[in-house]
């Protein structure tokens, strides 16, 4: 699944870098921000699972993600953004019980559980620029919801061997125990610099699930925490 995102994720690349092109030529205003920008974006995601919204009961993940992004920008310093990104997050060491019903007698076998979680997210915020810097090198505020559909959730089991270091490890799917859709907010900051014709972006920000994820009847409902921190360049 990984291999398939990295390849999809490259063609997206590629293909927007082209339209890019096209924007800037066609574009309006000068400086840092012109109407529209459009690029790439890739980093990392750290991620957990929540109860009750405020109870972190898992171990955190280590993921990734990348995608592409449109900024358009009403005023030089005020702008509305979309991005289409692949996102790979979850949550460690999870009671298997969560995950699995009273009629997956195996599970009982199972010591821990990790869940890898592999979405398609677009989030769509609106961009403030902080005032009192000028020149190529701008700090923003972005905030606004995110909608992820589920590609494929995988668990990750692990059970000890008697009283040994020896772990035995097994993989399945469990997409349809998880929601298809995920509802999400995002906020966070961010700074742009521009060197030359292109638009260099680094973001960090955190993305908190707004409901339930959990698609089995008469289980923990939970919702998923993810900070992301991202490096871009646009046109």
């Amino acid at each position: 699944m990984k291999n398939i995102v990295i390849t999809i994720s490259l063609i997206l690349i590629m293909n927007i870098s082209s339209f890019s092109i096209f924007a800037q030529e066609t574009n309006s205003g000068g400086g840092l921000v012109s109407n529209m920008i459009i690029g790439a974006k890739a980093g990392m995601t750290y991620s957990y699972f929540i109860e009750n919204y405020k109870n972190i009961f898992t171990g955190s993940f280590k993921g990734y993600t990348g995608g592409v992004y449109a900024n358009y920008y009403l005023k030089d310093n005020i702008a509305v953004g979309a991005e289409i990104n692949f996102i790979e997050y979850g949550a460690t060491n999870i009671k298997p019980s969560i995950i699995y019903g009273d009629n997956d007698n195996f599970y009982k076998d199972f010591d821990r559980t990790n869940v890898r979680i592999y979405r398609l997210d677009i989030p769509v915020y609106g961009i403030y620029h902080i005032p009192g810097f000028s020149g190529d090198l701008q700090p923003r505020i972005i905030a606004g919801p995110s909608f992820g559909y589920n590609l494929q959730t995988m668990a990750i089991n692990e059970s000890n061997i008697g009283a040994t270091d020896i772990k035995t490890v097994s993989k399945f799917d469990v997409t349809e125990r998880f929601k298809s859709w995920e509802y999400t907010a995002t906020a966070g900051i961010g700074v742009n610099l521009k060197i030359s014709s292109l638009i260099f972006s680094v973001d960090a920000r955190y993305r908190a699930g707004l409901y339930n994820i959990n698609n089995r009847d008469n289980s923990e409902n939970f919702t998923t925490g993810t900070f992301i921190l991202m490096i871009g360049v646009g046109l």
